[in-house]
């Protein structure tokens, strides 16, 4: 499978699948607009984390949907020659700094702040290879298009997943790295944001929602809260209408989800581009399920970019953050 300039395809697996299922679209035409009513579409999502010209929201048609069958790779070859990380922690340091002086402030809630890192030496295949064997539970997936290059991830987070009259989502925030830690205040405070955002935008959608959590959900060598959402939309409620609800979260923006939204835009040196948007089929063999585009990476020849972020609160410190977007990028590869 290669990712020359004109073709768009997908390579992905569900949490808890065995299966990897190859979508592509024919070849040497571009990803197609993904655009309301989003049950006639069929093929897989890539949204960025917000749209624009630069960077549209796409679906890769389901041309052609095949099983594929993974190349074998040991587990003692994928722990050689893993590729180093760089990120600049001043840079960071410098954009943490009025972000945080705007939470003490009292002016927001919650602000979550991205970087990136950067390696070389990179072979996409490998990566992929690796995050299908360390993240059984997440949506694994590497997919192009013309338009937004090469991108691999692993994402935990369900934005959307239709399953019969049910369909379901997730508030997924708060880290650590041991599980016998106890969760402290302040990542349980930055859950508990995440999930009264999403229990508050589901009741004008649905009839019945029933919520669970928080519970910890393991993802790799991270520990994560998690509360746990099933909901039967009112009639007449589209997909298109549960994703811009809920699009982008807390989780990967902030509170007031606006005013957050645009400090992030103003205050981050990179472009998020593709991260923090969504990816995953819709309408691909009776499933649809859309999960946010975290734990991921942009490849450029050899070098992949990874994206990471953490949430801010008042009580936040630039070690602690620091140390946590260090972890989550370094998961990716």
């Amino acid at each position: 499978m290669t990712a020359n300039d004109s073709h768009s395809f997908a390579l992905y697996r569900l949490p808890d699948h065995e299966e990897i299922i190859l979508v592509e679209q024919d070849k040497d035409t571009p990803a197609c607009p993904l655009a309301p009513p989003l049950e006639g579409l069929s093929g897989f999502a890539l949204a960025p984390f917000r749209q624009d010209d630069a960077h549209p929201a796409l679906i890769i048609r389901a041309d052609k949907v095949r099983e594929w069958k993974q190349e074998g790779i040991s587990c003692d070859e994928m722990k050689k020659n893993k590729p180093n990380l760089r990120g600049n922690k001043e840079a960071y340091k410098e954009t943490f700094a009025p972000l945080h002086r705007v939470l003490r402030e009292g002016r927001m809630q919650k602000l979550v702040l991205s970087h990136t890192f950067e390696c070389e030496g990179v072979a996409p295949m490998k990566v992929f290879q690796r995050m299908l064997d360390q993240y059984p539970h997440s949506l694994v997936y590497m997919a192009h298009t013309p338009q937004t290059g090469l991108w691999i991830g692993a994402s935990p987070e369900v934005l959307v997943r239709k399953n019969g009259a049910w369909w379901e989502t997730m508030a997924l925030a708060g880290t650590k790295r041991q599980s016998i830690e106890d969760w402290d205040a302040k990542n349980r405070h930055e859950q508990a944001l995440v999930a009264d955002y999403i229990a508050e935008k589901l009741v004008p959608l649905s009839e019945e929602v029933k919520q669970e959590g928080p519970t910890t959900l393991q993802t790799g060598l991270l520990y994560h809260l998690c509360t746990h959402f099933a909901f039967r939309c009112r009639d007449g409620v589209r997909l298109h209408q549960v994703i811009d609800a809920l699009h982008p979260t807390p989780a990967v923006c902030g509170l007031p989800k606006e005013e957050a939204m645009q400090l992030i835009l103003d205050c981050e040196r990179h472009d998020r581009s593709y991260y923090a948007g969504y990816v995953g089929p819709i309408n691909i063999e009776g499933e649809t399920y859309l999960n946010v585009n975290i734990r991921c990476g942009k490849v450029d020849g050899n070098k992949i970019t990874c994206f990471a972020g953490s949430g801010l609160l008042e009580s936040s410190s630039l070690e602690s953050e620091w140390d946590e977007i260090s972890h989550k990028a370094a998961a990716i590869i």
